[in-house]
């Protein structure tokens, strides 16, 4: 074997060994992606869980996102700070999600059950108004966002509307 032989043979050898690495690194990122997407995806259900808990485990508080979602006005100014904080919560939530997503490490399906929940609490004049509010408080593109899917309209009642909420809907009118 001359010298140039074996040459060659480490040459092809190193050319393997480099492939072989290549690989390696594509399949520890896409490895690492998904690792990423499932974090994501906890975090999220950790977040609104977190933001649910005082709603359903108090009454008092259940009561006061009800009414604030309704007309913040009807807040005295103590419940009116819990509500906007809450809703800070929520729609911190919300950004981060978006911002998420525009990154493409958040599950489609995810976002766009997130987006119609959203769109349905955005029908709410509470939100409308914390919106009115705080939103110089939010990134631009998420604001661009909410402005968008304000002026897009639709959604569902955030919790439904029972008939007995239509009836208490008419006599205070």
């Amino acid at each position: 074997m001359t010298l140039q032989n074996l040459y060659f043979i480490t040459e092809i050898v190193g050319g393997i060994a480099i492939i072989g690495s290549l690989i390696f690194v594509a399949l520890q990122v896409r490895q690492n992606t998904e690792a990423m997407r499932v974090e994501a995806l906890e975090r999220h259900a950790d977040h609104f869980r977190i933001l649910n808990l005082p709603i359903s485990e108090n009454a008092d508080m259940a009561d006061i996102f009800r009414r604030g979602l309704e007309d913040m006005d009807r807040l005295d100014p103590t419940e009116r700070v819990r509500f906007m904080a809450l809703l800070t919560m929520a729609v911190r939530g919300w950004e981060k999600m978006f911002l998420v997503r525009k990154r493409r490490a958040l599950d489609e399906g995810l976002w766009s059950g997130s987006h119609e929940s959203f769109k349905s609490a955005l029908t709410n004049p509470g939100l409308r108004a914390y919106w009115h509010i705080r939103r110089s408080t939010f990134c631009q593109d998420f604001r661009d966002y909410v402005d968008a899917t304000i002026a897009e309209g639709g959604g569902q009642p955030l919790y439904g509307e029972t008939s007995a909420d239509k009836a208490e809907s008419r006599r205070s009118q």
